[in-house]
């Protein structure tokens, strides 16, 4: 997705107005913490108007920073599950692919919640560390 795309559909569609909604609650102040993705911080600087109106600051990872990006930690988690279904994905027929899909999504959504809660857990303690 290139960073117009991540502007219109991810910020313009689906952050701010969910930033609107969150501000009917109460809260003032939106952090958006991304990764350094090219997209990411291009778009930020187009729209940083839009995001200020919208009270949205932006908290950037460092680059290269998987420790701090929790769907880092999920797919670092199914690559290691996958090896054992290597033996049965051999080629690239839309078939092997069709099975390729079917089993990533069936090992995200096999992900144990404690250790998603472990994770997110982790984020403060490895973002503090950072700042120190």
């Amino acid at each position: 997705m290139d960073w117009w795309m991540y502007r219109k559909e991810v910020l313009h569609k689906r952050l701010y107005p969910f930033v609107q909604h969150i501000k009917e609650t109460g809260r003032n102040m939106m952090w958006l913490y991304e990764d350094n993705v090219g997209n990411h911080t291009k778009a930020a600087r187009i729209d940083q108007e839009e995001a200020d109106l919208n009270g949205v600051h932006h908290c950037n990872a460092p680059p290269n920073s998987p420790d701090y990006n929790m769907s880092e930690q999920a797919w670092r988690y199914i690559k290691d599950i996958m090896p054992t279904h290597y033996s049965n994905l051999l080629g690239s027929s839309s078939a092997v692919l069709e099975k390729v899909k079917q089993l990533l999504i069936e090992k995200w959504y096999c992900i144990p919640q404690d250790l998603i809660d472990r994770w997110c857990d982790n984020f403060h303690c490895n973002l503090r560390l950072s700042l120190e």
